[in-house]
This record gives structure tokens, sequence and C-alpha cells, in this order.
């Protein structure tokens, strides 16, 4: 299994997410405790085989249309103790294979659309 795990490096604002682009075999990536405010497709681009995503305290405020367009076959989605406010069906659209997603610890007060409609098994 191919796994990563990237902190924040304190004298920098956020993860150059471009530095990810060429890891198209991982199977587990932590991205945990970051600085990335808006989430775009630049995260999943390339990562289809990637099966668990943490995100966690990574100061997320939104999420882009597409922005786990490729992550077809993750399974595992901690998006918790961010800022999130709105989730939407095209926010997830990609995801066939979630069994688990964390979204707590964040300010969610609309939910849109057929969000993980034939997916996940848990929601927290």
């Amino acid at each position: 299994m191919t796994t990563r795990a990237f902190k924040r490096d304190p004298q920098k604002a956020t993860i150059p997410l471009l530095t990810l682009s060429h890891l198209s075999n991982l199977e587990w990536l932590s991205l945990r405790e970051n600085n990335i405010p808006v989430l775009t497709p630049a995260v999943a681009f390339g990562k289809t085989n990637l099966r668990y995503l943490d995100l966690a305290s990574s100061r997320i405020r939104a999420i882009l249309d597409g922005a786990f367009g490729d992550l077809e076959i993750l399974e595992f989605l901690n998006l918790s103790n961010n800022k999130i406010k709105f989730l939407t069906a095209g926010q997830t659209r990609g995801m066939k294979k979630m069994k688990f997603g964390d979204f707590s610890g964040n300010e969610i007060f609309e939910l849109g659309g057929d969000l993980f409609i034939d997916s996940v098994n848990s929601i927290i």
C-alpha cells in the first residue's frame, strides 16, 4: 500500500497541492491539520487508487464541485473539525464506494441534493 502524510510547515500558509500531483498510486493520504481554506479538485486529481483521505482540522471553509471527482473507490473520508457550512451532491460526486464519512465538528447548516445516496454506510 502506498501511503503519505503531510503536515503543514508553520512557516507557510498552506501545503502546495501541486506537490501531490505525481502521487497517482496513493491509497492512503493524510493532509490533517493543514491550511486548505478551499478544497479544489487538485487534491483528488489523478488519485484513482485512493481509499483513505484525512482532511481533518485543515481549516476548510468551502468545497468546490468535483473536488472528489477522481475518487471513485474512496472508502473513508475525514472532514471533521473544519469550517464547512454547505455540502451538496456536486461536491461529493464520484465517490461511489464510500463506507465512512466524518463531518463532525463543522458548521454545516445546509445539505443539498442526494449526498452519498448509494455509497455511505456511516456518516458522523
